[in-house]
């Protein structure tokens, strides 16, 4: 895969985030969901969140993959604050610099190999002359070139999410965000998703994983704990 074009060197910040609160309003009640996150992310981190239902994790997971705006705080993304942009503005971060996995792959079931890793080309704003070529170098990437015109029924589960891993490179995106990668995969197949991500970092990825398993986590090289919407531990392997 060729490896994307950023605005600064390996091992400089990607992301800051800076006093990062997400305020739910339900009824009378105000949930805070993020209360005064802090954290920076640098290029080439594979960092795996760890915590409860209801620590906050899947709600910062989706602030940084543009799904969701935050209350208030600052957040900085390959140098632009990315804060208050127009929805237009996000949208286009997340169709080109942001690659996300799932727990439940999230194939279109009548589409080939090939076609559901040419799908972020097709909704990324960018005109892009070679996505056949991008899409069939992304799955030879993970390994799955010898069932490129299969469909996700006829795959295992270890084969569908190395073809969802192939759609999450494909636009070359600076940041994967994956949301229990490994949670419907046996234990040979964890140990080799986990390696492929490890792998990516080279390539100058960042990957950011939430996970319930201990064992899972203890892959990456940095591990945050949280709860109640703060971030309570966070320590480098």
């Amino acid at each position: 895969m060729t490896k994307p074009v950023t605005n600064a060197a390996a091992g400089s910040s990607l992301v800051t985030i800076k006093d990062l609160r997400k305020t739910y309003i339900m009824g009378d009640e105000q949930v805070h969901a993020l209360d005064g996150v802090d954290l920076t992310i640098d290029r080439g981190e594979f960092l795996a969140v760890l915590g409860p239902s209801g620590s906050g994790k899947s709600t910062l997971m989706h602030i940084l993959g543009f799904m969701d705006k935050a209350t208030s705080g600052k957040i900085s993304f390959e140098g632009e604050d990315v804060s208050r942009i127009s929805a237009s503005r996000r949208a286009w971060y997340r169709a080109n610099r942001v690659g996300f996995i799932f727990q439940a792959f999230n194939l279109l079931p009548r589409l080939s190999v090939l076609e559901n890793v040419l799908l972020p080309m097709r909704y990324s704003r960018s005109k892009i002359h070679d996505a056949k070529a991008r899409a069939e170098q992304a799955i030879a990437r993970v390994d799955m070139t010898h069932r490129i015109h299969h469909r996700p029924s006829q795959l295992s589960g270890g084969e569908r999410q190395r073809v969802a891993i192939a759609r999450s490179i494909v636009n070359q995106p600076g940041i994967i965000l994956a949301d229990e990668p490994t949670g419907n995969l046996d234990s040979k197949n964890v140990g080799r998703i986990l390696d492929l991500l490890d792998s990516l970092l080279v390539e100058g990825l960042t990957v950011i994983m939430v996970t319930h398993d201990l064992g899972v986590a203890d892959h990456a090289r940095r591990i945050i704990s949280m709860r109640d919407g703060k971030v309570q531990e966070d320590r480098r392997r």
